[in-house]
């Protein structure tokens, strides 16, 4: 009987902390969100509802990245989100067909749309670039905590 009363509490403990395995979407409580590194900034924002023809299933966000380091060669620029109970992850923003050729230290990228899925619990850019010769990558990664 002691043992029952002892397994019901630490089932019932587990639920009520939220162990229970709930996945819960992402949503950007206060924004701006910036994450930055010696390289970039990189800054999450919320876009004009307005704009958006897929407010039923999907939020609108600007991003945009300045380039606080060295002069990068060749940059690349992917945004990514989390699949639900997936290792993988879905393109939202893929790299363009060109490279920008070179963004210099101190220069700004501007604001670039996505549509995050309101079941998203995760957002990924990953900024790529050459410098002198090295390919080089950097993620960031923005969750709601």
């Amino acid at each position: 009987m002691v043992h029952k009363i002892i397994g019901a509490m630490i089932v019932f403990f587990c639920l009520a902390s939220g162990f229970g395995g709930s996945t819960y979407a992402l949503t950007f409580n206060n924004l701006p969100i910036t994450k930055n590194t010696n390289q970039w900034v990189v800054e999450i924002h919320q876009d004009n509802p307005l704009r958006s023809n897929h407010a039923k299933h999907s939020n609108a966000y600007l991003f945009s990245v300045k380039n606080i380091g060295k002069d990068a060669e060749n940059v690349t620029i992917e945004v990514h989100r989390n699949e639900l109970d997936a290792r993988k992850k879905l393109s939202l923003v893929g790299p363009a067909e060109q490279p920008i050729r070179s963004i210099k230290h101190g220069q700004a990228l501007g604001d670039s749309r996505f549509f995050l899925s309101k079941k998203a619990t995760e957002v990924e850019i990953v900024i790529s670039w050459e410098d002198n010769g090295k390919k080089l990558k950097e993620p960031f990664i923005f969750t709601e905590n």
